[in-house]
């Protein structure tokens, strides 16, 4: 997931300039202090889903604004104590006020050398049966967790939407889902516009290179 991730936060700085930054999908940070990996996966819609990877294993949270679960939703019952109820307190402490804490609507985490994930079940309010709801409530996890695309071609049917990108933007793509690694003509495939050097340095300020 950390590697995938940072794919896509490649390709939205190839793909986005800077100064444009809030319209990337996916951004990055490495914390020192705290010796994580952040990844923000933000749609532009009002919500987010923060992952964060450290030695004491991996933490997700989420936080979907239409969600019955949302404290914007009702205040009068909050849900946060019990979505963040055992959670080992190693991995809680990775959350802080950078990754907007208290606006959670799911919350998934896994220890070094599990391979299943942890959540705990939420005794949904009284207020989150609403009689014309298809769906379950499952806090936005379905939704925002789509976001981390598994596959090129998962990305690009997204990406050729929300970033019109040409048809030969395909193949940059999938070369850098295989390899990684950022060349020229991958740059001037994805954006004609963008400076290499730009993007290059971008990345390993960035320490995702």
């Amino acid at each position: 997931m950390r590697e995938l991730l940072k794919k896509q936060a490649i390709l939205d700085i190839i793909i986005t300039p800077e100064h444009d930054a809030w319209r990337r999908l996916v951004s990055y940070e490495y914390d020192k202090t705290k010796r994580c990996d952040r990844f923000h996966i933000s749609n532009d819609s009002g919500d987010h889903l923060y992952v964060l990877i450290s030695p004491q294993g991996a933490i997700i949270k989420g936080f979907d604004h239409e969600s019955c679960l949302s404290p914007y939703q009702n205040d009068e019952e909050p849900t946060a104590e019990s979505i963040y109820a055992n959670v080992p307190a190693e991995l809680l402490e990775l959350l802080d006020e950078e990754t907007e804490k208290d606006d959670v609507t799911f919350c998934i985490w896994q220890k070094p050398g599990e391979s299943h994930w942890h959540q705990n079940d939420i005794e949904l309010p009284d207020y989150c049966f609403d009689p014309d709801r298809t769906q379950p409530e499952d806090g936005g996890q379905a939704f925002l967790l789509s976001y981390i695309f598994a596959g090129a071609e998962e990305w690009f049917e997204w990406a050729s939407i929300y970033y019109e990108l040409q048809e030969e933007a395909w193949d940059a793509a999938a070369l850098l889902y295989e390899t990684g690694e950022i060349t020229r003509s991958m740059v001037m495939d994805l954006n004609p516009e963008r400076d290499y050097d730009t993007i290059i340095d971008e990345c390993e300020v960035s320490r995702l290179i």
